[in-house]
This record gives structure tokens, sequence and C-alpha cells, in this order.
């Protein structure tokens, strides 16, 4: 995209939301257009102002992030949003997926992986931590317990499936159909695929698949 990335900042504590735009003032990729102290202004907010990405705190007063995250992707459902949080809590984690939001970062992430996210998401991209992918990988409602190995990698079952379907040429919301599953849920583990397999594009995953006989 053409210009900065104009984001809005949703956290109930106002030196949390200065230390942002303290930190993107330096930043000529992203600008802060817009704040807000609890879930129901950030919808207000973004309703008003569209910002390109919205970083989101998940408890808040009023309504609280997993709320006001499910509101805004009614309203508009290509918004990224990314959950802000002090906790790397499973269900947590859970809701603000269920919820909507394509990355989840914990607070004390420095600028250089908060920017990296930012950039992932307005791509299209989902965008978890790496102490936050660990987490979604011991959720037993997005991953199943079998395991099987290809080209020395470790797949579940469900990454499994989403190799063959994605081989088929179905898109997120068809494997999402055929699985019974969110299509969130499946971007998520488009994500998974990639870092497992060191790849950068859908293509590597299937081209992988393909070498690997998964297909």
């Amino acid at each position: 995209m053409y210009g900065p990335i104009n984001i809005l900042i949703a956290d109930d504590h106002q030196i949390f939301r200065n230390g942002f735009k303290l930190m993107f003032s330096r930043s000529a990729k992203i600008k802060v257009i817009g704040e807000a102290a609890n879930g129901k202004e950030a919808f207000e907010v973004a309703e008003r102002i569209k910002p390109d990405v919205i970083l989101m705190d998940i408890q808040m007063p009023v309504m609280d992030g997993i709320e006001a995250t499910k509101a805004l992707k009614q309203s508009r459902p290509k918004l990224p949003i990314i959950a802000l949080s002090t906790f790397d809590e499973n269900i947590r984690i859970k809701s603000m997926i269920q919820a909507g939001a394509r990355g989840y970062l914990l607070k004390d992430a420095n600028e250089a992986e908060v920017q990296h996210a930012i950039e992932e998401v307005i791509n299209g991209y989902c965008y978890f931590s790496d102490t936050i992918t660990k987490r979604i990988a011991d959720i037993t409602s997005f991953i199943d317990s079998n395991s099987v190995t290809f080209g020395g990698i470790q797949f579940k079952e469900n990454e499994i499936k989403v190799m063959k379907l994605m081989c088929e040429e179905y898109s997120s919301k068809q494997i999402a159909a055929e699985m019974d599953l969110m299509p969130k849920t499946i971007e998520w583990y488009r994500d998974i695929l990639k870092k497992k397999i060191g790849s950068k594009t859908m293509a590597g995953i299937i081209v992988f698949a393909t070498k690997n006989e998964i297909c």
C-alpha cells in the first residue's frame, strides 16, 4: 500500500497508548491516527476514522477487546486486528482468534516485532509471536493430538488435511467448510505450515506437500 499504515490503538491505560504513539512517531511506515480507552470507544472511533489496522487490548472496561473485535468484524470483515495482552492464556488466544483477530502479541513485544506484525496483517497474513504460536499448538480445539512426520517435520492430522485440500486448489472458505472449521482457523493453519516448512508463500506449502507425496 502507498503511504504509512494508519493504526488505531485501543487500550485502557493511557501510559501504554502514549508508549505506542512515541514508538511509531519515529516510523515512516506506521502512523497512529486514533486511540480508544475501551472496546465500545474502539468500535466507535474505528467506524469514524477507518484505520488500516487496530491494536486491540483484550481486557478493557465497558466492552472488552473480544466483543469489540466481534463487532468490528461484523462491520468491516477485512479489517486486520491484532490482539494485545500481558497474558498468553489459551482461552484468551482462542477467544480472540474466534472473534476474528489476525494476530496476537504480548505487550512486552519489541518495536521490530510489533512493526513486523502490523506489516504482516496488512498484507493479508496472520501473525502470532513465537510464544503464542507454541501456546496455540496446545489448544486441542484447534489441533488434534495425532501427528505424522514428512520431510523430517511433524505435522498434526488437520495440518495434513489442509495441505491436501490446498493441493486440490480449495480456498480457505472451502477448506473450512470441508473440515467444519472457521475460515480464520484455516488461515492460521496455513501460517503455521509456512513457518514449519520455512516458506514465505502458499505455493511453497504445495511444493513441499507434492515433494513429500502428501498430495
